[in-house]
């Protein structure tokens, strides 16, 4: 999704998309042959590699000390997707870690100082389910938020991956959220919204009155994941069909199961699927899909960034909306071996003085080969790799990923 700007949200299915449409699971797959499909994915990404990242875009106001000290970022997402006949239902979630070294290496007595390491989850619930043969797709969940924070010591086990020293604060909460895809069948375009409630996380240990202290920190009181909706348009250039009919496995095999018996409608069926699959790879490669979506950001009352958090500095964001806009194009430049992606988006700043940042990102899928220890996966599973890079002033990322090659 980071390839395509993350424009996916008319074209949001598989597992990936339930980040950007909450109507993903139901989504069919022009590959998916089978009444029984799944999807799975796994990802690592290093956004701020190269030091020097205002991951919450600051801008040049930002206090340069502490963007300094902010290292070791590290983005992990992983997700299961499960799709009986016209009902979907999944679970994806990301993980943005990073570390922040003290601002003294060491304490009055000489004792070094701990760092402070930050755990940010989001995780995705979702059910959906299609009408009026896969030409709309409705989908409800819930979007999930996790904050933790951990004292870190700065000694060598630290240095190679120790464990957290102790535990300081863990903030959790979830909201609501609903989706749609419309895809009328052989049309060549798609469009979708989604729409996601307010997430307000409170302390998961027991409450407090007062102002809390977490070590040398004034901890928040809560943590707010805003409002959002988001709207995509997708629009494909080309032969090849962008919403095919889907083929229910049940109702394509419903006269051979009134017919015939035992091996012989185990044959039929195996037969039956071949033809689906047949019609898939038969149809032509060329083509480019265009996307654009724009998102929209609620405001946040008396809410500061994490940044503001760790610099200990009460400077209020989110104070209005937020508008984002993402265009992307994707073309399979090598047909069967390679998959190529562009895309541009506008980041604006949540800060009362901060500016939009444009970001570039590219992105590729290359087919490995077929890939299915032990039976598995199925003796139709393909094996596929994925790369993109995510570029713009002060932030760059990178990722690699595996998956599916359809």
């Amino acid at each position: 999704m980071t390839g395509l700007a993350g424009a996916t949200n008319a074209v949001a299915q598989g597992v990936d998309g339930m980040a950007s449409n909450a109507a993903a699971p139901a989504v069919r797959a022009p590959y998916s042959f089978d009444w029984i499909d799944y999807d799975l994915t796994a990802s690592i990404s290093f956004p701020g590699a190269y030091g020097g990242t205002d991951f919450a875009n600051r801008g040049e106001r930002g206090n340069r000390e502490l963007i300094e000290r902010t290292d070791r970022f590290l983005y992990l997402d992983a997700g299961a997707m499960v799709q009986l006949g016209r009902f979907g239902l999944g679970v994806l979630a990301d993980a943005l870690q990073y570390d922040v070294a003290p601002a003294q290496p060491a304490d009055a007595s000489g004792r070094p100082s701990p760092g402070l390491s930050l755990e940010y989850v989001r995780a995705h619930a979702t059910a959906a389910y299609s009408f009026f043969d896969q030409q709309l797709v409705l989908g409800l969940g819930a979007r999930v938020v996790l904050l933790r924070l951990q004292e870190r010591g700065v000694g060598a086990l630290d240095r190679i991956g120790g464990v957290f020293r102790s535990g300081l604060l863990a903030m959790a909460g979830a909201g609501p959220e609903v989706g749609a895809v419309v895809k009328p069948t052989s049309a060549p375009w798609r469009v979708g919204v989604t729409a996601r409630a307010p997430v307000i996380g409170e302390d998961t240990g027991a409450p407090s009155a007062g102002v809390l202290r977490t070590g040398s920190f004034v901890a928040p009181q809560r943590i707010v994941q805003p409002w959002e909706l988001e709207a995509g348009v997708a629009l494909q250039l080309g032969p090849r069909p962008l919403n095919p009919r889907w083929i229910d496995p049940q109702e394509h095999e419903q006269e051979a199961k009134s017919t015939l018996r035992g091996e012989e409608l185990a044959r039929e069926r195996r037969a039956l699927r071949s033809q689906r699959q047949a019609r898939y790879d038969n149809w032509p490669h060329e083509h480019v899909l265009l996307l654009a979506s724009l998102l929209l950001t609620g405001p946040s009352s008396q809410a500061v960034a994490l940044e503001g958090f760790l610099d200990q500095r009460r400077e209020l964001v989110g104070r209005k909306v937020s508008v984002a806009a993402r265009f992307a194009a994707e073309s399979e430049v090598l047909p069967q071996l390679l998959r190529m992606r562009a895309g541009v988006y506008i980041e604006p700043s949540r800060f009362v003085d901060g500016t939009a940042r444009q970001h570039f990102t590219f992105g590729g899928d290359l087919r490995i080969g077929r890939f299915s220890p032990f039976g598995l996966l199925g003796e139709h599973f393909v094996l596929g790799t994925s790369a993109f890079v995510d570029l713009s002033p002060r932030y760059q990322s990178f990722g690699l990923g595996l998956g599916a090659w359809h």
